[in-house]
């Protein structure tokens, strides 16, 4: 398959993470990209984003009220998508910069029509402490990844939608269908992707405790910075 690069689709309704949102694209080697970000709250002001992008023609920002849940958020921003791989970014996570490179790799060097990662690290912002994944699937082929790290072609997009109607549990809906539908994904490192564990609990996405998650988690160190060890991945391009 010929790729013209990726799209990266990111749906937000936390103004607070805005620079984290576009931190996270520039940070990326990958040179064939575009973001599109999708504002998913009434109160939030359009115009910061706007001032943020102004001067990138690769990022472009749409706003759909808040009424609408994330699937009809990602089918908004999928049909702008001028690439023919798309990848979910969530606005509150970190992608490294190799995240990208890694993710193409991946789609060049399998037959996979959905790329991700089943295993992956957590950081718990409320004691600096790096956990990882302590059941381990990576470079294979899998049944289940983290909805944070979806990415696939165009070609699935055409004959699976995302549900407009589920209040959570969109990305996993999306996957089972998928899998459904025969197509393969496929789980790459554990590298270059953090989920983040914030210490207000509020801003959590994943509705599960901390102690639940340590169980399948656990910590592996503590650190204020995680980069060097969550990112040493060199992809062979």
């Amino acid at each position: 398959m010929n790729f013209k690069g990726v799209s990266v689709i990111t749906c937000t309704n936390r103004e607070n993470f805005i620079d984290n949102v576009f931190e996270n694209f520039n940070r990326q080697n990958y040179k064939f990209k575009e973001l599109i970000i999708i504002i998913n709250d009434n109160n939030i002001d359009k115009s910061l984003y706007d001032e943020k992008c102004k001067n990138h023609k690769d990022i472009r920002v749409y706003q759909i009220n808040q009424a609408y849940n994330l699937g009809f958020c990602l089918n908004f921003g999928i049909k702008k998508a001028k690439k023919n791989v798309i990848a979910k970014f969530d606005d509150d996570d970190y992608y490294g910069e190799k995240y990208l490179d890694e993710c193409m790799e991946a789609f060049n060097s399998t037959n996979a029509d959905i790329v991700g990662k089943y295993t992956f690290f957590i950081y718990f912002e409320n004691n600096n402490a790096l956990a990882l994944r302590k059941r381990s699937q990576e470079n294979s082929f899998v049944t289940n990844i983290a909805g944070a790290t979806l990415a696939f072609k165009e070609s699935v997009f055409k004959k699976i939608k995302f549900n407009t109607s589920l209040k959570a549990g969109v990305d996993t809906d999306f996957r089972k269908r998928a899998l459904k539908n025969g197509f393969k994904i496929y789980s790459t490192s554990k590298y270059n992707f953090v989920v983040h564990r914030h210490a207000n609990s509020r801003e959590h996405t994943w509705k599960i405790e901390d102690s639940e998650l340590l169980k399948a988690f656990p910590i592996i160190e503590y650190t204020n910075d995680y980069r060097k060890i969550v990112s040493p991945f060199e992809p062979n391009l």
